[in-house]
Order: C-alpha cells, then sequence, then structure tokens
C-alpha cells in the first residue's frame, strides 16, 4: 500500500519540516493568571525556551545560553529580568551555569499553576520586585 503523500503546509505555516518543528502551548497556560500577568519580554524568552526543549531526550531541562536568546531578537538588558520573572511566577527554575562559562539550566516547572487568584498574582509580582532590589544591591 502507497504511503500517504504530505499536504501542503498551512497558509500560517513557512514550509520546510513544517509539521515536526513546532511549540506546543496549551489553553491551561495561555489562560492563567501566571502567564497572563507576564511581561512581554517574559513571554518571549518562555517561547524561546520552549523552542530549545528537546523532550523526552533531556527531560524537563532545558540548556540554552544567553548567545541563543540574544541571537533570537531579545535584548541582553532584558534578558535577566524576563528570566527571574519566569522563575518567580513558576515557569522555570534556573541552575546558574558556574564559573567555567557553562550555560545556564533551565528546569521547566508547573508552579504557575498555583497562581489562580489576583492576591496570588500580587504576591508574585512583590516577590519579583524584592527579587531586583536585592540583585541591584
Amino acid at each position: 500500500m502507497a504511503r500517504k503523500k504530505q499536504g501542503q503546509p498551512p497558509a500560517f505555516a513557512t514550509g520546510g519540516s513544517w509539521h515536526t518543528r513546532y511549540v506546543m502551548l496549551f489553553c491551561d497556560l495561555l489562560e492563567s493568571q501566571a502567564f497572563i500577568n507576564l511581561s512581554s519580554s517574559a513571554k518571549e524568552a518562555y517561547l524561546i525556551l520552549m523552542q530549545e526543549y528537546k523532550g523526552c531526550y533531556t527531560g524537563p531541562r532545558v540548556i540554552c545560553p544567553y548567545r541563543t536568546f540574544i541571537e533570537k531578537g531579545m535584548r541582553a538588558n532584558t534578558l535577566s529580568r524576563a528570566l527571574v520573572m519566569l522563575e518567580v511566577f513558576g515557569f522555570i527554575r534556573i541552575e546558574p551555569g558556574g564559573l567555567a562559562r557553562q550555560p545556564s539550566i533551565y528546569h521547566l516547572t508547573g508552579g504557575w499553576k498555583d497562581i489562580v487568584t489576583e492576591e496570588d498574582v500580587r504576591t508574585a509580582k512583590e516577590r519579583f520586585q524584592e527579587r531586583l532590589n536585592n540583585e541591584r544591591k
């Protein structure tokens, strides 16, 4: 029996291996209070991390050097703030790369599911401001 021929990609796809390379974001994530209240740069950083995620090959770990974020259009001065916001809101846990110029390892987490109410959002934003203030000192 002959194999079915792949159809043309949809109009919004850009060609190439469009059916094998994608980033999957579920509605529960997109509609969550945590995701809605992220800054646009934090959302951009999260999309880059999801693009670098290798699935079952690495588990929930993403190895992504700063260079990758910069090459994909993020500005260096907003990147660290965005990563702190992602960590505070429960999307990632950061394992610093260390002194040997190793890239940081980002662990994808489900902590964002705990942010449900406006009070939870307010608490997360306060923790974010505290982290920023502590890093400035």
